[in-house]
């Protein structure tokens, strides 16, 4: 008589090191209380968020060496997502730079090709000195 037996087994480590984190803005700003998640699937443990400081610094301490998926959440940015590698007895510096939006325009237009003209009409005519923006127009279909 034979048994089959399915076992899931993972090789983990006991070393560990640091994740740093300084998270600033498309326009140089530090980010402050951005919200760091952090996850290791092959583990299968995902760390207690953590937020940044004034100077938009946290730091991960005494995590298990490996690869980690991490995000960045804060107001008024949009969302950046990216992986590290910890290495043991280190501190690994990861500097996201979330994307910001520096101009809403709302509208409300009767046809899209009004919706068009108008947001050339409006790009042409307030060029920001030649700064980068995001239009986010609000449109209703």
């Amino acid at each position: 008589m034979t048994f089959d037996i399915h076992l899931h087994t993972s090789i983990t480590s006991d070393q560990t090191g640091d994740v740093q984190f300084h998270v600033i803005n498309i326009i140089g700003q530090d980010v402050e209380k951005a919200r760091v998640r952090m996850r290791n699937v092959a583990i299968n443990k995902e760390l207690t968020p953590l937020k940044t400081d004034a100077d938009g610094m946290v730091t991960f301490k005494g995590i298990q060496e490996g690869e980690w998926s991490w995000q960045v959440i804060a107001s008024g940015h949009a969302t950046l997502e990216g992986v590290v590698t910890v290495i043991p007895n280190q501190t690994v510096l990861e500097k996201p730079m979330l994307s910001k939006s520096l101009v809403t325009i709302n509208c409300s237009c009767s046809s899209f090709g009004e919706l068009i003209q108008q947001k050339l009409n409006s790009m042409m005519s307030n060029l920001v000195s030649k700064h980068a923006f995001l239009l986010k127009p609000a449109m209703k279909f």
